[in-house]
């Protein structure tokens, strides 16, 4: 819920829409993982991989793959954050611990 409409509703309703977008999150979240759990252990669709690609392949794709989100992400946190406590008037007193949260994915 947006920032201008939750100061409009009751403290009830408040709670109510937190705890039900908390449940239909839950809930996407478990059918996303269990289908892509299940997927994943689909016999057929390791044989057909299994006959196109090589082991070797597939871990480098995966490595380089995992290596571009990596920088990625750094080369946005960083820069952001550090942005982001220049404007502050409150500064951060541990920048990198701040910006190693963030880069771990805890935004709070």
């Amino acid at each position: 819920m947006s920032h201008y409409t939750w100061q409009n509703v009751t403290e009830s309703s408040r709670v109510t829409t937190k705890h039900a977008f908390a449940t239909l999150s839950f809930i996407f979240e478990t059918f996303l993982f269990l289908y892509v759990g299940m997927d994943a252990l689909d016999i057929e669709k390791w044989k057909i991989v299994g006959q196109t690609y090589s082991p070797v392949k597939s871990i480098a794709l995966s490595s380089t793959i995992l290596a571009l989100v990596l920088v990625s992400r750094a080369a946005f946190v960083f820069p952001l954050s550090f942005l982001s406590n220049l404007t502050k008037k409150l500064q951060m007193e541990r920048y990198l611990l701040g910006s190693r949260l963030l880069f771990g994915g805890r935004v709070s």
